[in-house]
């Protein structure tokens, strides 16, 4: 897309300075203009909507795996601090 933009810009410089003043051709440019302006608001509203899409997939196998490891890490850190916990417990009654 950006390039045709750069095209249109270049064979513009080329070749459309001699006719710059005719009206027709400067009413030309500016609809070109903004058509190319909106085919670009297009595209990057459509990549914003294809990044919230691919950000927002989940993957159930991940999400299972991370549970998986955060109980387990979880679990023997409990099972390590088990001691410890009943000490404090005692000294503080």
């Amino acid at each position: 897309m950006y390039f045709h933009e750069l095209l249109y810009r270049t064979m513009r410089r080329y070749y459309g300075e001699l006719h710059i003043k005719n009206k027709i051709l400067v009413d030309h440019e500016l609809r070109t203009m903004q058509k190319i302006e909106a085919i670009k608001l297009k595209m990057k509203k459509k990549s914003l909507k294809n990044e919230r899409n691919q950000a927002a997939q989940v993957n159930p196998f991940m999400l299972q795996m991370y549970m998986n490891i955060s109980f387990k890490a979880w679990r023997n850190q409990f099972s390590l601090n088990k001691e410890k916990r009943e000490q404090e417990k005692d000294y503080l009654l």
